[in-house]
């Protein structure tokens, strides 16, 4: 029997805790956070402030798979922007599957 403080539990412990593994937000800057009207058109409810796109290329057992990962931060400046970028949809095709949002 192993005890509570052991390797295994010890992982299910860290594991339990919310938000330990959690994504590394980057810092958005205080001009950004400032800003009332959006700097490229001017009538946008919302606009992303960071959009960085990964491509990684690995093996999943034996056959080879291509994962983008993408981080995105939107800055909202109206009510219909909250509304409107409040909900994602995320679509894929083929045998792409959707995973670790």
């Amino acid at each position: 029997m192993l005890k509570p403080w052991t390797t295994p539990s010890l992982l299910f412990y860290l594991l339990a805790i919310p938000g330990i593994f959690a994504a590394d937000w980057k810092s958005i800057d205080a001009a950004e956070l400032s800003l009332k009207t959006p700097k490229i058109d001017p009538h946008a409810d919302a606009e992303a402030i960071f959009w960085e796109v990964q491509v990684t290329d690995r093996l999943q057992g034996d056959m080879p798979q291509t994962v983008f990962s993408h981080y995105l931060r939107v800055k909202i400046f109206t009510a219909r922007g909250a509304e409107t970028q409040s909900t994602i949809d995320l679509t894929s095709a083929g045998n792409a599957n959707i995973r670790d949002l």
